[in-house]
């Protein structure tokens, strides 16, 4: 039987953080499946990115796109006539992607995250990753309902997921809302969980001084989060500044790049006046990570959109105490390892950080708590992407052999 050859496709900046640390734990397990009868070769779309994969032997091929290549990519995606597609396939087609990977002997493209890209494959099978359908289910979001956000996303969905060898989602919730609002077989949906970042899975990292690093005066919470509406950051403040009223002053640090609400946020803290004891570091780099959960009273995860986010399951390894929504679909990610509030109510957040500022005995059993649910997640979870990457290359390795 026939090797194959899959392409690795990483579609996104590093400096949209969690999405990119997943991505990166795909492609290393791609890495590590590499055989006789499976070659990975890795591309990125992001040159920026470069310097960071090849530091975990990547070593993956920029393929530069610029704005004819994506201007070609919109008037061939409009192409309906088959004539017509071959016509101007022989006169466009270098300047696709598709082409650029053929002259590699691909055979299948495994996209790491959900990308626009894999619209401009005509003759290239494909695997999609698909973290979330949260438009569907938070559509009042500026970030899913502004510049026809919401009608790019359902477009590109509907026309890839149909056509995808398989689609990665992130758990079996999503799997589950995929397929039935997408009409796919729920066999060519499958859950890929979320894993912690390589560095902190691996315990690549030093403890550093965070106090003295970022200039923070006093006790704080953590939320490792780009500044989308969604992220709910409005929600911490709020509960900090309930709990200033009951005489417990502490401040929050915000790692994250903006995506367009940050001087909201930013706007809030100083009327809130919070400004001195709220820090914006932007994105920070990896060696800070570990630190900021080690050393804060909790991570604090108040999204809207879900099911899973990777910073519980980091702050877990750390033996950091973790606060979520009290949301049903969060149990298959968190369990009982948590303390749950309530997000219609920044009180209910207050009050739990009190308890637990309170309770030394409290915060060693949530951290106990999540240590052995990471522990248990990790290992169920890794057999679960393992099984499931090499059940979609099995099957597509076998139908492949009936053609060229």
């Amino acid at each position: 039987m026939k090797k194959i050859t899959i392409a690795v496709i990483f579609d996104q900046k590093i400096s949209i953080g969690g999405g990119f640390q997943q991505a990166l734990n795909s492609a290393i397990e791609c890495k590590n499946a590499s055989s006789e009868i499976f070659e990975f070769i890795f591309f990125s779309t992001q040159r920026q990115s470069i310097y960071h994969l090849n530091e975990h032997n990547l070593n993956p091929i920029y393929i530069r796109l610029t704005f004819l290549n994506k201007l070609v990519s919109s008037l061939m995606r409009r192409i309906r006539s088959k004539l017509m597609y071959r016509f101007l396939d022989r006169i466009f087609s270098t300047f696709l992607i598709e082409s650029k990977l053929l002259k590699f002997n691909i055979d299948l493209v495994y996209f790491l995250s959900a990308s626009s890209l894999s619209l401009d494959l005509n003759k290239l099978n494909y695997i999609l990753t698909l973290w979330d359908v949260c438009h569907l289910d938070e559509p009042e979001f500026p970030e899913v309902r502004s510049d026809r956000e919401f009608e790019r996303r359902e477009e590109t969905n509907r026309k890839s997921l149909i056509k995808a060898v398989a689609v990665f989602v992130d758990s079996n919730v999503s799997r589950q809302k995929v397929s039935k609002h997408y009409g796919l077989s729920i066999n060519r949906v499958l859950s890929m969980p979320f894993q912690p970042s390589i560095n902190i899975s691996q315990k690549k990292y030093q403890i550093v001084d965070i106090k003295k690093e970022f200039k923070i005066n006093c006790e704080y919470i953590f939320y490792p989060a780009q500044f989308w509406a969604h992220k709910n950051h409005a929600f911490i403040l709020y509960a900090i500044k309930e709990l200033e009223r009951d005489g417990v002053n502490i401040g929050a640090v915000f790692s994250g790049t903006d995506q367009g609400n940050l001087t909201f946020i930013k706007n809030l803290a100083q009327e809130l006046g919070l400004s001195e004891r709220v820090k914006f570091p932007g994105f920070v780099e990896d060696k800070f990570i570990a630190s900021l959960y080690s050393s804060s009273i909790a991570l604090v995860m108040p999204s809207y959109f879900g099911p899973t986010n990777i910073p519980p399951l980091e702050a877990f390894k750390v033996g950091t105490p973790v606060l979520c929504p009290n949301k049903e679909e969060l149990k298959e990610q968190i369990d009982d390892a948590a303390l749950l509030f309530d997000m219609t109510n920044p009180s209910s957040l207050a009050s739990q950080i009190k308890t637990l500022m309170e309770s030394q005995d409290l915060r060693e059993m949530y951290i106990n708590r999540g240590r052995k649910k990471i522990s248990e997640y990790t290992l169920k979870n890794s057999e679960i992407r393992v099984r499931n990457l090499n059940k979609v290359l099995h099957e597509f390795r076998l139908k492949k052999n009936s053609w060229m």
